[in-house]
């Protein structure tokens, strides 16, 4: 409507400037040659206004003629342009679809349809390419999409995917660093570079990043906690075995300040203690922590130091009373109740020995607890029906903890930083093997990579 009404006020203004030129009053007098003419003024601006009207016109003609075969060559473009970004989004589509026919066939438009290769056509021809399992031509893709300043995330993104689905986890571990460059502070691939540090056992590295990743929400706190314990602990044994005793005292140390009722850590300080003759300190030690962390580790330790058996029953009493302080410190340790027995049941005491597994049994039924009360009631009484009845619970009981892998349920004596042999970092944990699974951050297989369309890896 506008448009309208101004094209009206052109013309009238036009048309204005036209009669207010023809009524100009005087001549103008021209001289061509030996020609002489006069024409009354107004009649001659009049011509003149329409002269230049004409050719404003045919200016205007000639240039669009002229420009026609540019009119056209944009027109064709911007068509092939539109196809070109039809057969993109139809590309990407049956991507997501995971239809490796049609994304190739839309692929190939694509590039037909858009030659200049951007961001978007080389990454529909590198999933295109995963899909039909041609991983060399998505690899080479990527790369050249990693050299697109704006895009560089994306083929880091995809070379990533690439390196963990062949394990190789030295150029994941270099992707994945690249990747944090161009596009920072993303919690779940700060994660995943601190399990590809822990797998390439780059550990101070991981420290670092462990602390980034927690405060970007792509880690728990506890974990990493429970990781640098590990790390220390890691260390010190390595400091021990190189018989540097004050580096390993202080990486012990460094551990039992995050967690100190961590068995592991407790039992190296033990252990430590033990060597340079601070008997007190460690019974000490061993007391402060079965009221809250007691295990079977401790109560090792706890027997070596307990007075020998003698002769006499004031010694044998002395040694009894020894465990049953330990009992006294947590009365609800089953292991606490289990070391009494065995105790004394070495001193003969089958009643007690009785009682204290009676107890033991009410924590925690154990199929090795039914077989050393069976033994008891042998030795004691000698009760067959008992005895079979005991044997029976044993068979189907609750099985017996210990170190375990939580990965793979591979069963330790003792627990580990690494295990081996797979090298799984602090994944050995106490309990029944198969009944809790970590849900490991530092298993690279349990970690995922937010979804672009389609990862066959991921």
């Amino acid at each position: 409507m506008i448009k309208t009404i101004w094209f009206f006020i052109k013309i009238a203004i036009i048309a204005g400037a036209g009669v207010w030129l023809a009524t100009r009053q005087g001549d103008v007098s021209l001289s061509i040659m030996q020609y002489d003419i006069t024409i009354q003024s107004g009649l001659f601006f009049l011509l003149l206004f329409i002269a230049c009207i004409t050719f404003l016109l045919i200016y205007r003609v000639v240039r669009a003629v002229l420009s026609t075969p540019k009119v056209i060559a944009k027109y064709q473009e911007q068509d092939k342009q539109k196809k070109g970004y039809n057969a993109l989004t139809q590309g990407l589509i049956a991507v997501a679809a995971g239809d490796a026919k049609k994304a190739t066939e839309y692929a190939d438009k694509t590039q037909d349809f858009m030659p200049d290769q951007n961001a978007l056509t080389l990454l529909l021809a590198a999933q295109a390419a995963r899909l039909r399992g041609e991983e060399g031509k998505a690899e080479n893709y990527f790369k050249e999409l990693s050299d697109d300043k704006e895009a560089r995330f994306l083929g880091l993104r995809g070379l990533l995917v690439n390196a963990l689905s062949v394990k190789d986890y030295s150029a994941a571990l270099t992707y994945a660093r690249q990747a944090d460059k161009a596009y920072a502070g993303q919690g779940w691939l700060l994660a995943m570079i601190y399990s590809l540090e822990i797998k390439n056992h780059a550990w101070q590295s991981a420290v670092a990043t462990g602390k980034r990743a927690v405060k970007a929400s792509g880690l728990d706190e506890d974990k990493i906690l429970s990781d640098r314990i590990a790390l220390h602990l890691m260390h010190g044994d390595y400091e021990r075995d190189q018989e540097n005793e004050n580096a390993a005292l202080k990486e012990f140390e460094a551990a039992y300040k995050i967690n100190p009722y961590f068995v592991p850590t407790i039992v190296r300080l033990l252990r430590f203690y033990l060597a340079k003759n601070r008997r007190k300190k460690a019974i000490s030690l061993i007391q402060k922590t079965w009221k809250e962390s007691p295990h079977p580790d401790l109560a090792m330790i706890w027997e070596e130091l307990a007075p020998l058996k003698g002769k006499k029953n004031n010694a044998n009493a002395k040694r009894l009373k020894w465990f049953e302080d330990l009992v006294a410190i947590n009365p609800d340790s089953y292991d606490g109740q289990v070391m009494a027995a065995n105790a004394a049941m070495d001193l003969g005491y089958w009643g007690e020995a009785k009682s204290y597994l009676t107890h033991a049994e009410k924590i925690y039924p154990s199929a090795s607890l039914y077989r050393f009360m069976a033994v008891a009631e042998q030795n004691s009484g000698d009760n067959d029906a008992i005895i079979h009845a005991l044997m029976e619970k044993a068979s189907e009981a609750l099985p017996d903890k210990s170190w375990h892998c939580a990965q793979t349920g591979l069963i330790y004596q003792e627990w580990s930083p690494l295990a081996m042999p797979h090298e799984g970092f602090n994944t050995i944990i106490w309990g029944v093997p198969g009944e809790t699974k970590l849900t490991s951050q530092n298993n690279i297989d349990t970690l995922s990579i937010p979804h672009l369309l389609v990862d066959p890896a991921a």
